[in-house]
């Protein structure tokens, strides 16, 4: 004889909904256990086979199963649902490896074009505080020649008043002692 034994009823199917001829026990998804989603959209319910051929199986079917209303027909055994969760833990732990490998590899790029841009800077700045020293030294010489220009045009200065004193006194007695004797 077959019979159904429901542990934990779902909110979605009352006591009186459970047929104790079936050859399934219902036990619900349990709160903490993830359950796979039927093609409904809702959260599968799981069952326990009470049948000789395949006894004690856990298997997850859609919630409306066993319910007067339409339902999808979806069915998963437990195994089958834990290997795909297993599979895709696999895949996204192998997809996070990739992704740090990726990201140290970045960091790795990112260190060195950093440390070229840095190079290429200070090199650059070399050369302008390079050019720049020049360009002070090139300016220091202006002022040097400029300041001997300037003495230059300063002791030529004082050469046409020395000139122009000693030609006027060495002209003095011509023109004012021609005078004297004018008047005289």
């Amino acid at each position: 004889m077959k019979s159904v034994v429901r542990s934990n009823i779902s909110p979605l199917i009352s006591k009186h909904d459970v047929n104790r001829s079936e050859s399934v026990l219902s036990v619900d998804t349990l709160g903490n256990v993830d359950a796979p989603t039927c093609k409904c959209g809702k959260k599968c319910v799981l069952y326990i086979s009470k049948t000789s051929k395949n006894l004690n199986i856990p298997f997850f079917r859609c919630p409306y199963f066993k319910q007067n209303r339409p339902h999808c027909n979806f069915f998963m055994p437990k195994d089958k649902f834990i290997e795909s969760q297993i599979t895709m833990v696999e895949l996204l732990e192998a997809k996070i490896n990739q992704m740090e490998r990726d990201v140290e590899v970045m960091k790795i790029e990112i260190e060195n074009d950093m440390e070229t841009k840095i190079n290429r800077l200070e090199r650059d700045m070399e050369v302008k505080i390079s050019q720049f020293e020049r360009e002070i030294e090139l300016m220091k010489i202006q002022m040097i020649e400029m300041q001997v220009k300037m003495e230059e045009a300063t002791n030529w200065k004082r050469y046409v008043r020395m000139v122009g004193v000693v030609i006027v006194v060495w002209l003095y007695p011509f023109v004012f002692g021609s005078k004297k004797r004018l008047f005289k």
